[in-house]
Protein backbone atom coordinates (compact mmCIF):
# COMPACT_ATOMS: atom_id res chain seq x y z
CA UNK A 1 0.00 0.00 0.00
CA UNK A 2 0.85 3.79 -0.44
CA UNK A 3 1.38 4.36 3.23
CA UNK A 4 3.13 1.02 4.03
CA UNK A 5 6.04 2.31 0.99
CA UNK A 6 5.76 5.94 2.97
CA UNK A 7 6.15 4.93 5.98
CA UNK A 8 9.13 2.27 5.31
CA UNK A 9 11.72 2.07 7.40
CA UNK A 10 14.48 1.29 4.50
CA UNK A 11 16.10 3.19 1.48
CA UNK A 12 14.29 3.76 -1.61
CA UNK A 13 14.97 5.88 -4.65
CA UNK A 14 12.52 8.13 -6.09
CA UNK A 15 14.12 8.96 -10.27
CA UNK A 16 12.58 11.37 -12.44
CA UNK A 17 13.58 11.54 -15.98
CA UNK A 18 12.47 14.71 -17.29
CA UNK A 19 11.03 14.66 -20.88
CA UNK A 20 11.28 18.27 -21.14
CA UNK A 21 13.21 21.48 -19.88
CA UNK A 22 11.01 22.86 -17.15
CA UNK A 23 11.19 25.96 -15.54
CA UNK A 24 12.93 25.03 -12.01
CA UNK A 25 10.98 27.94 -10.35
CA UNK A 26 7.72 25.94 -11.52
CA UNK A 27 9.13 22.74 -10.46
CA UNK A 28 9.80 24.06 -6.89
CA UNK A 29 6.12 25.55 -6.86
CA UNK A 30 4.75 22.32 -8.16
CA UNK A 31 6.29 20.37 -5.35
CA UNK A 32 5.87 22.27 -2.60
CA UNK A 33 2.17 22.26 -3.84
CA UNK A 34 1.67 19.03 -3.67
CA UNK A 35 3.17 18.61 -0.40
CA UNK A 36 0.86 20.68 0.95
CA UNK A 37 -2.13 18.93 -1.06
CA UNK A 38 -0.69 15.59 0.90
CA UNK A 39 0.39 17.13 4.76
CA UNK A 40 -2.03 18.43 7.34
CA UNK A 41 -0.98 21.60 9.59
CA UNK A 42 1.06 19.68 12.34
CA UNK A 43 3.37 18.09 9.44
CA UNK A 44 3.93 21.02 7.48
CA UNK A 45 4.73 22.65 10.65
CA UNK A 46 7.47 19.82 11.63
CA UNK A 47 8.74 20.04 7.99
CA UNK A 48 8.94 23.58 7.67
CA UNK A 49 12.94 23.78 7.59
CA UNK A 50 13.68 21.11 4.78
CA UNK A 51 10.49 22.71 2.97
CA UNK A 52 12.78 25.56 2.66
CA UNK A 53 15.83 24.27 1.85
CA UNK A 54 14.27 21.60 -0.64
CA UNK A 55 12.67 24.88 -2.54
CA UNK A 56 16.10 25.76 -2.45
CA UNK A 57 17.62 23.24 -4.00
CA UNK A 58 15.34 23.19 -6.73
CA UNK A 59 15.61 26.73 -7.58
CA UNK A 60 19.21 25.81 -8.06
CA UNK A 61 18.71 22.85 -10.56
CA UNK A 62 17.83 23.82 -13.84
CA UNK A 63 16.02 20.70 -14.81
CA UNK A 64 16.26 20.35 -18.75
CA UNK A 65 15.16 17.13 -21.03
CA UNK A 66 16.40 13.94 -19.75
CA UNK A 67 18.26 15.12 -17.28
CA UNK A 68 17.91 12.95 -14.11
CA UNK A 69 16.97 14.24 -10.61
CA UNK A 70 17.23 11.17 -8.27
CA UNK A 71 15.75 11.65 -4.20
CA UNK A 72 16.85 9.02 -2.85
CA UNK A 73 14.70 8.61 1.00
CA UNK A 74 17.20 6.96 3.94
CA UNK A 75 15.83 4.80 6.59
CA UNK A 76 15.92 7.91 8.91
CA UNK A 77 13.46 9.92 6.73
CA UNK A 78 16.16 12.08 5.34
CA UNK A 79 16.38 13.06 1.41
CA UNK A 80 19.76 13.21 -0.71
CA UNK A 81 19.28 15.08 -4.00
CA UNK A 82 20.90 14.69 -6.78
CA UNK A 83 20.89 15.99 -10.78
CA UNK A 84 22.38 14.30 -13.40
CA UNK A 85 24.00 12.00 -10.83
CA UNK A 86 25.90 15.39 -8.78
CA UNK A 87 24.07 15.07 -5.02
CA UNK A 88 23.73 18.59 -4.36
CA UNK A 89 21.95 18.41 -0.85
CA UNK A 90 20.46 15.81 1.58
CA UNK A 91 17.47 17.26 3.61
CA UNK A 92 17.59 15.80 7.45
CA UNK A 93 14.80 14.91 9.47
CA UNK A 94 12.07 11.64 10.11
CA UNK A 95 9.16 13.46 8.60
CA UNK A 96 10.69 15.40 5.05
CA UNK A 97 10.75 12.14 2.98
CA UNK A 98 7.90 10.84 3.72
CA UNK A 99 5.99 14.12 2.99
CA UNK A 100 8.26 14.23 -0.35
CA UNK A 101 7.22 10.70 -1.41
CA UNK A 102 3.36 11.69 -0.38
CA UNK A 103 3.65 14.22 -4.10
CA UNK A 104 3.70 11.20 -5.95
CA UNK A 105 1.52 8.41 -3.68
CA UNK A 106 -0.21 9.72 -0.96
CA UNK A 107 -3.63 10.64 -0.89
CA UNK A 108 -3.65 13.34 -3.40
CA UNK A 109 -0.67 11.95 -5.76
CA UNK A 110 0.18 14.60 -8.63
CA UNK A 111 -0.89 11.74 -11.19
CA UNK A 112 -3.11 9.22 -9.96
CA UNK A 113 -2.17 6.99 -12.71
CA UNK A 114 1.50 7.16 -11.63
CA UNK A 115 1.00 6.34 -8.28
CA UNK A 116 -1.13 3.21 -9.21
CA UNK A 117 1.88 2.57 -11.55
CA UNK A 118 4.51 3.18 -8.96
CA UNK A 119 2.17 0.67 -6.48
CA UNK A 120 2.37 -2.24 -8.85
CA UNK A 121 -1.71 -1.85 -9.10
Amino acid sequence: TAEAVINQAKPRRMLLVMKRTVDSKSMQGALHDAINENTNDAQRAAIGPGMAKLGAIFLRIQPRENDRIALDFGADGGVRIAHNDQVKDTLSGPDIGPAILKVWIGERPVQANLKAALLGH
